[in-house]
């Protein structure tokens, strides 16, 4: 039945040797083929093409006007997208190379001249077996269409409740694989800096003014190398969900204080003019939230308008409006498209390349905003025109303190006991303890820390490090507690994440610092200690 159907098929002879075509009629016809049209003017393949229809297409390559190559390529122009015709190349061109061009070209089979007609006709057989049953697939596929449409449709309501998910899930594994790769990136550039320049300061042959501009340089790759670790490690606690807030009394000037240790990397390194505004309803307002949360907030709007503004001038107001209170961040660079607005958010969205910025990032900053403030109850958005700047806007609830009072600092000297077995990391926190008048002992494991508190000197403050060898800082502030109920004790480790915090609150630590202890933070912190 199927030998039948193809006997009807739609031969076309193209040669432009008549005897050759009078061959293959003659033949075709003596096997039962009943519609075969020959043409020996490659000209006229255009207009038969149209009205004859092939099924399948005999072809010679060396034709004068077009070559059976240019012929191939002027059938795949006509031919639909969906349409399939054979072509079986019967040429005088024997050679490997006329072969692969033809094939390569769109040829279905090749065979050369002189050729044996019972080959030709089993070639021709499978070339137009393989026509039918993509005509078959096709007419199936018609009258499957309305099918198809109409399981679609069925399917387009489940797929739409998927599509959430899916993108919920591609946003996840492109944060994830983003993050990889910005760890590896971003860790190269300040690693080196401090790598190179810790070589340089060692070698004899530089003079001390060299080797004061160096250290500069090193001291600046170390905050860089900082502040990227940061982002990695805050970002990591807000996709496990491993972040609290921790709600306390502070006065705006607190948070301006903390705003302008922020500033100091990017006013030392990008010689940025910095402007900060409290309303006058605001100062000396003592409010309840998480300081040190909100100025991470602010701290990666800075960042991000440092990067993206024209490196001049940063403005920051903090102001009330509508019972809230209001954060704005406004910069004075080339601003942002109204389509990049509304993107501005997405993990990882990169606007380097699409604001002409070179400068890379780590593509976390606006993200660890908008998290944290929606941590805070808080909301975040921008307003931006091409060539005007931006603004970033942080609205955050208003909890004025019902206790307002302010404690003048002891005259008398403030006592610390810091509890650390590294030699270096101790000299260092004691030289900016005593920067601020403060009176340091020294204790190197957690059994020196209890015996020192065991006696009779007072302290009015333990700075402990947890990592230490044999009782660890968790268990040395337990046993701590069982003698000193009251006193302050600082807990400082190279470990992040609400986790750490919450193990070191439990065993009786009121304040966390984290390594590397920065020398403001410290001295911040026991100005805060002190009731200054």
């Amino acid at each position: 039945m199927i030998d039948r159907s193809l006997k009807t098929a739609n031969i076309l002879i193209l040669d432009d040797i008549v005897s050759n075509i009078q061959i293959l009629e003659g033949f075709l016809q003596l096997k039962g083929y009943s519609n075969v049209l020959g043409i020996n003017d490659p000209r006229q393949v255009v207009e038969k093409m149209v009205q004859f229809q092939p099924d399948l297409i005999l072809l010679d390559l060396n034709m004068p006007h077009f070559s059976g190559f240019e012929i191939i390529d002027q059938v795949k122009r006509i031919l639909a997208s969906n349409d399939y015709i054979p072509i079986l190349v019967l040429t005088a061109d024997s050679s490997e190379e006329a072969k692969l061009r033809a094939l390569n070209a769109g040829a279905s089979d090749f065979l050369s001249k002189p050729f044996n007609l019972l080959e030709v006709d089993l070639r021709i057989k499978n070339l137009l077996y393989t026509a039918w049953l993509y005509q078959q697939t096709k007419n199936y596929n018609k009258v499957a269409k309305q099918e198809v449409e109409e399981k679609t449709a069925q399917l387009m309501s489940k797929l739409e409740e998927l599509r959430v998910e899916k993108e919920k899930v591609e946003a996840s594994l492109r944060f994830r694989t983003s993050f990889i790769n910005n760890v590896s990136h971003q860790l190269k550039t300040p690693l080196n800096s401090i790598t190179g320049f810790s070589e340089i300061i060692l070698s004899p042959d530089i003079d001390n003014e060299e080797k004061s501009q160096y250290q500069e340089l090193l001291k600046l790759s170390a905050k860089k190398l900082s502040k990227i670790i940061t982002n990695f490690v805050e970002i990591s606690s807000i996709v496990s969900g491993d972040y609290k807030v921790d709600q306390k009394p502070f006065k705006t000037e607190e948070l301006v204080n903390l705003l302008e240790k922020s500033i100091e990397y990017d006013v030392e390194c990008h010689r940025v003019e910095f402007v900060i505004e409290v309303s006058d309803d605001l100062k000396g307002v003592e409010l309840i939230s998480d300081p040190l949360l909100i100025q991470k907030i602010v701290f990666q709007l800075i960042d991000n308008a440092v990067q993206f503004g024209n490196g001049s001038k940063v403005t920051i107001k903090i102001f009330l409006d509508n019972n809230r209170v209001m954060i704005t961040v406004q910069d004075f660079g080339s601003g942002i498209s109204p389509e990049m607005i509304e993107r501005i958010f997405e993990p990882y969205l990169n606007l380097n390349h699409e604001i002409g910025n070179p400068n890379s990032g780590t593509g976390l900053g606006l993200i660890i905003a908008k998290a944290f403030c929606e941590v805070l109850n808080g909301s975040i958005w921008v307003s931006s025109a091409k060539g005007k700047g931006s603004t970033f806007t942080v609205s955050l609830p208003y909890k004025p303190s019902e206790v307002a009072q302010s404690r003048n600092m002891a005259e008398s000297p403030f006592k610390v006991l810091v509890v650390e077995d590294e030699e270096i990391n101790y000299m260092y926190m004691s030289i900016i303890l005593k920067q601020n008048q403060a009176l340091v002992s020294h204790a190197s494991s957690g059994l020196d820390a209890l015996k020192i508190c065991n006696g009779s000197e007072q302290f009015d403050c333990i700075l402990m490090d947890i990592n230490l060898p044999g009782m660890d800082g968790y268990e040395t502030t337990t046993q701590i507690r069982k003698i000193k109920k009251d006193i302050p004790i600082v807990a400082i480790s190279a470990e992040y994440g609400d986790q750490y915090v919450r193990k070191a609150k439990e065993a009786g630590c009121n304040y966390v610092l984290n390594k590397p202890v920065k020398a403001d933070d410290l001295k911040a912190l026991i100005k805060s200690i002190r009731g200054f």
